[in-house]
């Protein structure tokens, strides 16, 4: 979700100011990072209040 919420605009801003479409793929890291970090932010507080799943996942 970040990569599409936060990534695109974040690549067509910095396309534009570029004058080339050719760096809108730019956005993509950003915008994954930004997700990785709201996701974590969200998993901690849900553990914090006792709503986290206590699952375990075997390799």
């Amino acid at each position: 979700m970040g990569t599409g919420v936060f990534g695109i605009p974040i690549g067509f801003i910095i396309a534009q100011g570029a004058k080339n479409m050719a760096f809108i793929g730019l956005g993509m890291p950003f915008g994954s990072l930004i997700g990785a970090a709201v996701g974590d932010r969200k998993d901690k507080k849900a553990q914090a209040q006792g709503r986290q799943l206590d699952v375990d996942i075997w390799y």
